[in-house]
């Protein structure tokens, strides 16, 4: 799976533990092969961004949670 973002490219492929992230200029902040991490660069922006990104994500869900439970 690959999803791109205004700042960062995100890959995940599961069954092998692969995650790659990189920046919008193509460098490799994040890069776990096998799960054992490879490269790391991650900033403190790099980290409040995927925090961020985590917070949205869950506020969503509870959203969802909560429509399917009142229906």
């Amino acid at each position: 799976m690959s999803v791109q973002t205004e700042k960062y490219q995100i890959a995940t492929k599961t069954q092998d533990q692969t995650y790659l992230i990189k920046n919008k200029n193509d460098n490799i902040l994040l890069y776990v092969k096998e799960g054992k991490t490879q490269v790391s660069n991650i900033s403190d922006e790099t980290l409040q961004d995927f925090q961020l990104m985590n917070s949205r994500i869950n506020n969503a869900l509870k959203d969802v949670k909560k429509d399917l439970v009142e229906r």
